[in-house]
């Protein structure tokens, strides 16, 4: 039997929106009288005391029902006759006597009224049923994702199950967008006085965001971190973390940190900064930017000078591997290479360098660039090149060796898979340490001196490398295919 699609009342509910001819009002009033059993208005008073008189400001009334209508359980209410005496008249002249006063602050107070339900705007009705509906619709999809939960029996069945609920809605946040059609972030939580059926869309997509949260509080160990995060999680943070931002980005600009190395830092920064509706952050980018933010900003509250080794240590530490940082990097050993006076002295400063880069240790298993490696594996990898290349110099600087005249041909080992599956075979068995040489440039010439296929007798280092690391999906099936019958040989 097909599972019911979990997110249709959202479905009926943009339906709406979109015909209004659908727009059934004594229905909807009906819902919402079995809601709520009360029907007010309520209309926020500002007032300013100055030496000689007293300056109100009433402000728009909003409903009892709407989502940004302010609690009132918890105020004092006052009685008119204890206000001043311009304030009660300029309450009686709003409302003729049928108020209710709520105290919220020593500036402001609220004045609420009866209204029925019948005599609200069209679309004021429909905008709170929207709400209303989906308030209550969300609590029941909430109620069954918990009980779906609760029956399955593995960590795998609830995350598919949790990525599915996930992808839902996303998908519909996503086309949320598309009809509404924000100029800005900000403009997605904006609504008219008088609502329209953007408007109406705007809290659909409120609504939406609820669920989210509700996900990523509850089940959020099993929530699929490639996919983008909604667009008030990024508001609520950069706002949380500005004053973090600006702190770290005073103390690196007041440091007199190298420019270049200052932009690298900046980058994650600016990533939380200018995430917008085009430019979302995945969970992973999120986490990881925040992360390294709070790793940023204790750093700097403890460390009164700060370098460029300093920061650079940080980034690192932090398994920071965004490409530029990596050029940056490799340009401070190029300089370093440069004052070298020999081949010789130049390997021996590469080797000790490639030692301290192996026994460093990062703080953080994430990385802030998928497309990349770990920035550890970068530098070393290039490291193993630049050694690579200079023992290779030196070899061609001394005089040659006379070869034998009758060398014996090597034989190679016959390989039944392609090139391809071959390099990724070899990069499954360095990953789970059947194979544990730390350079990777040794491994792809073992493939090259020892194997060959039915295609090519001789395969180059540089075919090797570019497939070891760039591996393409159909490859990755054809080699999981031999290990399932290498699995099944072991089970005889």
């Amino acid at each position: 039997m097909k599972n019911k699609y979990t997110l249709d009342c959202y479905d009926q509910i943009i339906s709406l929106i979109r015909a209004p001819r659908l727009f059934a009002e004594n229905q909807i009033i009906d819902y919402l009288q079995q809601t709520s059993s009360q029907s007010f208005q309520i209309q926020p008073l500002t007032i300013k005391k100055t030496k000689t008189e007293y300056k109100l400001s009433p402000g728009q009334p909003i409903h009892n029902l709407h989502p940004d209508a302010p609690a009132i359980d918890t105020l004092p209410q006052i009685p008119i006759e204890d206000l001043a005496k311009p304030i009660g008249e300029t309450i009686n002249q709003l409302h003729a006597g049928t108020e209710t006063i709520y105290q919220a602050s020593a500036n402001l107070i609220y004045i609420i009224y009866d209204v029925e339900l019948q005599s609200l705007e069209q679309s004021t009705l429909l905008f709170i049923y929207c709400y209303q509906y989906l308030k209550q619709s969300n609590a029941e999809i909430k109620r069954k994702i918990k009980s779906k939960i609760f029956k399955l029996d593995s960590k795998s069945r609830i995350e598919h199950y949790i990525h599915k609920q996930q992808f839902a809605a996303d998908s519909l946040a996503n086309h949320l967008i598309e009809l509404i059609n924000p100029k800005t972030t900000d403009d997605l939580y904006k609504y008219s006085d008088t609502p329209t059926a953007g408007d109406c869309l705007k809290i659909t997509y409120r609504c939406v965001e609820d669920l989210v949260r509700y996900l990523e509080s509850e089940y959020a160990q099993y929530l699929n971190i490639n996919m983008t995060i909604l667009c008030r999680a990024a508001l609520l943070t950069k706002h949380d973390v500005q004053h973090k931002i600006k702190f770290i980005k005073s103390c690196i600009v007041t440091s007199g940190i190298n420019e270049s190395l200052a932009r690298i830092a900046f980058e994650p920064l600016t990533r939380i900064e200018s995430s917008n509706l085009k430019d979302k952050l995945t969970y992973k980018e999120f986490n990881y930017c925040l992360e390294l933010i709070k790793e940023l900003h204790q750093n700097f509250s403890i460390n009164i000078s700060l370098t460029d080794a300093k920061l650079c240590k940080w980034l690192f530490n932090f398994n920071f591997n965004a490409l530029s940082f990596f050029e940056y990097k490799t340009d401070l050993i190029e300089q370093q290479l440069q004052s070298a006076e020999s081949i010789h002295s130049k390997l021996t400063l590469l080797y000790k360098i490639r030692k301290d880069f192996s026994q460093r240790q990062s703080r953080s298993i994430n990385i802030y660039d998928d497309r990349f490696p770990p920035i550890k594996q970068q530098i070393i990898f290039w490291l193993d090149e630049e050694i690579e290349y200079q023992t290779t110099k030196l070899n061609l600087e001394a005089p040659a060796a006379p070869r034998p005249e009758h060398e014996p041909k090597k034989e190679k080992i016959l390989s039944g898979i392609s090139v391809a599956q071959l390099s990724y075979t070899f990069n499954l068995l360095a990953q789970v340490g059947i194979i544990n040489q730390r350079n990777q440039r040794d491994i792809f010439r073992f493939i090259a001196d020892n194997f060959k296929t039915n295609i090519a007798d001789q395969i180059s280092v540089d075919s090797i490398k570019s497939k070891y690391y760039n591996v393409e999906s159909a490859t990755k099936e054809a080699v999981r295919q031999k290990v399932i019958e290498i699995l099944n040989i072991t089970k005889k």
